[in-house]
């Protein structure tokens, strides 16, 4: 995937500035930083993933400006009427959803959220005008759905003129109301041609619409104690945000923030990304350890994940694996699965020692019974 150009930056305010000569200027030639803020939450992987992934080119690409992030959540809790009631966060609720495959009648409980927001639109529009006020920036990027109304009507209200975008970061949008709104002043950057015509029959021109190659994706390379392949990787140049990292004992960190995990089929990976609730892209082939190849089948069996026979096609499974009904339909999968080991393996050891009841309240392990065929 080709970095995001902001080339066309240039077309959506005049904060790039124009010399005496009438001739533009491009972003190495602006004098005062310019400031951006990211929209995004933490409601699944993909906006912080996304907003972040971004934030990373920019730097990479040596740009003059300040981006800051802005979590929407942090932002907006005190309208969060979920919380008020329960106690639990909207974006807490949605990953309790994803996490435990809660997803019949999604399409409904999407609904209702959506008149919630519309209940309480004018609030919402107020509460971001403050926030505006007090953090102003020349550019306001989105990378969230369902609040793109407010965000937009709140911006242009406050600082009219200058650019509201929003990066869509699924391949396509759901409409009514979801990623692209009927406002004239909202730009849309799709990564698909489905979701551009989608903004084009909302009514944006194409002046508003821009179409790039794909959706934003970041890797993060975890080596080991491969310091050797660490300092290739990080000389090597990279067309995406790529974050190499040497031996850590921060791994669930990183799968905290990951999407799904590569990697080989060896049973303490797959079974980390289960934990973590990650679909897995693995690889399986003669040179697979023998005691190794069934965890490939055990993948495929749980449709927990994509197997494939050499990582020289992982470019063709990541993007199998990023397809909306694939990737649903994984994780789905992958919520139903339940590691307990680490905890039931104390209580069986305990009962070969002869201790009954060593933790109170856990449920008693019974050896398996063998099938008399």
């Amino acid at each position: 995937m080709e970095p995001i150009e902001h080339a066309w930056l240039t077309n959506l305010s005049t904060w790039h500035g124009v010399c005496s000569s009438g001739v533009p200027l491009t972003y190495a030639t602006i004098g005062a930083m310019k400031r951006v803020h990211v929209v995004f939450h933490d409601g699944g992987g993909g906006h912080r993933n996304a907003a972040v992934a971004l934030q990373t080119v920019i730097s990479q690409q040596q740009r003059d400006w300040q981006i800051e992030l802005i979590q929407f959540q942090d932002l907006t809790d005190r309208l969060d009427v979920l919380r008020k009631l329960t106690g639990i966060r909207i974006q807490q609720q949605y990953n309790t959803m994803l996490q435990n495959g809660w997803t019949l009648g999604s399409t409904q409980l999407l609904r209702v959220l959506q008149a919630t927001i519309r209940v309480f639109h004018r609030p919402l529009v107020n509460l971001l005008e403050r926030f505006w006020r007090e953090k102003p920036a020349d550019l306001l990027i989105s990378v969230i759905p369902h609040f793109n109304r407010q965000i937009c009507e709140s911006w242009a209200k406050v600082y009219p003129g200058r650019p509201f975008v929003t990066i869509i970061t699924d391949l396509a949008d759901f409409p009514p109301r979801f990623w692209i709104e009927p406002v004239q002043e909202q730009y849309v950057i799709a990564g698909t041609e489905k979701a551009a015509g989608q903004a084009r029959a909302m009514g944006h021109d194409d002046a508003h619409i821009f179409l790039t190659a794909g959706l934003p994706l970041q890797l993060i390379l975890v080596c080991g104690r491969n310091e050797e392949l660490a300092a290739k990787l990080r000389a090597r140049p990279w067309k995406m945000p790529v974050h190499v990292v040497g031996f850590t004992k921060e791994v669930h960190k990183l799968m905290r923030a990951a999407d799904f995990l590569i990697g080989k089929p060896g049973p303490g990976s797959i079974t980390e990304a289960m934990v973590r609730k990650l679909p897995v892209l693995i690889e399986c082939n003669a040179w697979t350890l023998p005691q190794e190849r069934y965890n490939a089948e055990w993948v495929k069996e749980k449709g927990v994940g994509i197997v494939l026979k050499s990582f020289e096609n992982v470019a063709e499974g990541v993007r199998q694996i990023l397809e909306p009904a694939t990737l649903a339909e994984f994780r789905k999968n992958v919520s139903a699965q339940e590691n307990r080991a680490v905890f039931e393996i104390p209580e069986v050891l305990a009962k070969l020692l002869g201790e009954s009841n060593s933790t109170p309240g856990r449920t008693a392990i019974t050896p398996v019974e063998t099938e008399v065929r």
